[in-house]
Formats: C-alpha cells, sequence, structure tokens
C-alpha cells in the first residue's frame, strides 16, 4: 500500500485540480495487504478523499487532508481525516445513510474491520481491521 496510495492520491489531485490550496499529509507504513483487503481499502480511501475534497473546503476554502496507514500489535489502522467544515451532524446523529456512508461501511464489513466517524474540527474516518493471513502473497505493494 505503500506504493499504490502515494500513486492514488496523487491521482485525486490532479482529477480534481486542487493545486495547492488542498494539501495531502501522508504517513503510510509499507504494509503488504493481500487484494480482498486492497481493493477495498483503495476504494475507502477514493471515497473519503473524494469527499473531502468535493465539501470540506467550500468556496475555494484551503485546508488540509490527513492519509495515515498503520499497523499495530492487533490491528491496521487507516486513517483520513480533513480540517474543513465537517459533516452535517444531523446526518451522523440520524444515522442517514447517504450512498457514500453506505459504501465506506460496506466495504469495511468486507474486511470484516470497523469503522468510526467523528465530526470535529473536520471529519475523521478511522478503519481498523486484521490483517488477512491467507492472502498476504498477493500483494499489492512492493518492498522498495
Amino acid at each position: 500500500m505503500v506504493v499504490f496510495l502515494p500513486e492514488l492520491l496523487d491521482y485525486l489531485g490532479e482529477s480534481f485540480g486542487i493545486g495547492k490550496k488542498i494539501l495531502f499529509n501522508r504517513s503510510i507504513a509499507q504494509i503488504k495487504l493481500g487484494v480482498s483487503q486492497a481493493i477495498p481499502i483503495a476504494l475507502i480511501v477514493n471515497e473519503s478523499v473524494t469527499n473531502a475534497i468535493k465539501y470540506a473546503f467550500p468556496a475555494g476554502q484551503p485546508g488540509n487532508i490527513h492519509i495515515s496507514m498503520h499497523e499495530s500489535a492487533e490491528k491496521i489502522n487507516l486513517v483520513i481525516a480533513d480540517d474543513g467544515v465537517g459533516i452535517d451532524p444531523g446526518i451522523l446523529e440520524k444515522n442517514t445513510n447517504s450512498l457514500g456512508l453506505k459504501l465506506l461501511k460496506g466495504l469495511t464489513v468486507d474486511i470484516d474491520g470497523e469503522i468510526e466517524i467523528v465530526n470535529e474540527n473536520g471529519t475523521m474516518i478511522r478503519v481498523s481491521f486484521n490483517r488477512d493471513q491467507f492472502n498476504e502473497f498477493t500483494a499489492l505493494s512492493s518492498s522498495n
């Protein structure tokens, strides 16, 4: 993922033409994942970052999007956080399942993970999951 995620972030930044208005702060450990986990993780990052670019910084407001992925003794933790306007509290309080939230929750279920969405000084999405030991040899990232 250390190779793939930065490329995905570069692509998203170029696609939305963010220039230097929105900065990506990356802290991505060298973690090899099997395809069954790498694809859902890439889709979670894509959806979360795309939403942050589109909605967190209205009227061309500058901001930061922090993306981190690290492995602890028990879990792999992915965090996507922005310092933008945050999600409408009514959406989270009413547990409204917009298409984007349904997608994030469904992809997290696919990897037997847990998702937490916090709306404080922007939006933070944390996904925690166990490594799938059976697919470790079909990793998408390299060790260089």
